[in-house]
């Protein structure tokens, strides 16, 4: 009975440890670097203090390398289609929440088109209004930024249109275009 529990965890630790591959940045070697069809940079603007794009499950890409200024994530066609897939999945249950979240109290409900090219967001004017839209636009923009990047799209070229109406009135409150309004840390 004892081995058999000692083989169990034994296979389970390998497991973890594989499954955790690709979470320890510069650890990828060359020919891991030369094997991976798939190199996603991703400015240091766009992640958080450690480098990693928190929303990516590790095992699904091969490597990362953090350097000064921007991280690099090396992944084989398949493990980018499979990570694009798990994006989406999480972008559509994040902006579910931020649409029932009383943090973003004044978002009644969020649409997006042209898989996360445009969102619009509906809210209560006077709430809107009132709120801190920096936060808000930092919450979903980053991950529809993040989901832009693993889509092959340049940091300097693509928009994310997203659209605020005033729910009760469908009236055009403002754009906010991401990341270029979001570039400073700070919505215009």
């Amino acid at each position: 009975m004892r081995i058999k529990l000692a083989i169990v965890a034994t296979g389970a630790l390998l497991l973890a440890a594989c499954g955790a591959r690709g979470a320890a940045p510069n650890e990828v070697t060359e020919k891991e670097k030369e094997q991976t069809a798939v190199h996603i940079t991703v400015p240091s603007s766009y992640v958080k203090e450690d480098g990693l794009v928190d929303e990516w499950d590790n095992s699904l890409y091969t490597g990362v390398e953090v350097e000064e200024g921007q991280t690099i994530y090396y992944m084989t066609e398949e493990q980018q289609k499979d990570l694009i897939e798990d994006s989406q999945n999480n972008l559509a249950a994040m902006l579910e929440q931020v649409e029932k979240s009383t943090k973003y109290e004044a978002v009644t409900s969020i649409e997006q088109s042209n898989d996360f090219h445009a969102i619009r967001v509906n809210v209560d004017k006077k709430s809107y209004i009132k709120s801190d839209k920096e936060v808000l636009f930092q919450t979903i923009g980053l991950p529809l930024i993040h989901y832009q990047l693993l889509n092959g799209q340049d940091a300097d070229s693509f928009v994310i249109e997203c659209e605020v109406y005033d729910a009760s009135a469908d009236e055009m409150i403002e754009v906010v275009n991401l990341p270029m309004d979001l570039s400073n840390g700070v919505l215009k």
